[in-house]
């Protein structure tokens, strides 16, 4: 992973923004659905925005990784209303994965697993996000992390250290790591790698 990528728009490192500050405390799918919306954009892909993602998570998130998954997704995506227990829940997110990228900019097909018991109906991948009511979260000012306390909003419980592109911006993504690479390998992983993503298309048609 490319922590300094240059390509990803501001709006969406506004998306991450603390979202604590909103008047009115959003609900588990909707903290799930904005965080992915953004997340498949390349939100993430900048330390800043990694960072900024901490808003999000319940957990202290650990540093990137430049040798970190990213899933290349659809744009598509399913999110299902959860069954709320006290300050818990959990949120299933479906989508379509097509593969993953590695360091070396090599792209490797995914295999999808088995559909969980419960779960919303969409051939592909299900993410799920146990989410828990928490005001004690983590906040990326001032160029560092700090633990705050504030509204009661719903976090998702843990860190996700994987990424996750759709197609588009998983496009430009290795296009403008290739062209950053002083590798010739690595140039040659990202050609085939591109030419692969080129040819790919969801199997659900953009909302």
């Amino acid at each position: 992973m490319n922590s300094n990528w240059r390509l990803v728009p501001l709006a969406l490192i506004c998306f991450f923004a603390p979202h604590a500050a909103s008047s009115q405390t959003k609900s588990p799918k909707e903290a799930v659905t904005i965080f992915w919306t953004a997340e498949i954009r390349g939100a993430r892909l900048t330390s800043e925005g990694w960072y900024r993602a901490a808003d999000f998570f319940a957990a202290c998130p650990s540093p990137p990784s430049p040798t970190s998954a990213i899933h290349v997704v659809s744009p598509d995506f399913t999110v299902d209303t959860p069954v709320i227990q006290g300050k818990k829940t959990t949120v299933f997110l479906g989508t379509e994965e097509f593969g993953t990228i590695d360091a070396d900019l090599r792209f490797e097909r995914f295999h999808p697993p088995p559909a969980p018991d419960h779960g919303p109906v969409l051939a592909g991948l299900w993410f799920k996000y146990d989410l828990i009511l928490s005001s004690t979260h983590w906040v990326f000012a001032a160029g560092e992390l700090q633990e705050v306390d504030g509204a009661a909003e719903w976090r998702m419980d843990g860190f996700q250290r994987d990424i996750d592109l759709d197609l588009d911006t998983a496009v430009r993504y290795v296009t403008d790591s290739r062209d950053k690479s002083g590798s010739a390998a690595i140039k040659r992983n990202a050609d085939k790698t591109l030419a692969i993503l080129k040819g790919l298309h969801p199997i659900i048609p953009h909302r």
